[in-house]
């Protein structure tokens, strides 16, 4: 399996065995392409929040709404954005 993407922060989410069961199925169900897709959408929603001084425990509705802004006005493609909001789902 690949290395998943580290976060610069020690995480205050504690998770259950049952959740940890739970991921590592859904994980495992992706395909390698998926889970790359999954692994860059994460660190660049890390790298997101950290510029504006947040961390991925914290998230909002409306920080996640702002990274998708973002990553529009950028010109990102709409299959693109999509992928992005599968992976923080």
């Amino acid at each position: 399996m690949p290395n998943l993407v580290t976060i610069d922060h020690a995480s205050e989410i504690q998770l259950t065995d049952e959740d940890k069961l739970r991921i590592g199925i859904a994980w495992d169900a992706l395909s390698p392409n998926s889970r790359r897709a999954y692994q860059l959408t994460w660190q660049q929603l890390n790298d997101f929040l950290s510029t504006k001084g947040e961390i991925l425990d914290n998230i909002t509705d409306m920080q996640l709404a702002i990274y998708l802004l973002s990553l529009d006005a950028k010109g990102i493609a709409l299959n693109t954005l999509s992928v992005n909001l599968a992976a923080v789902k």
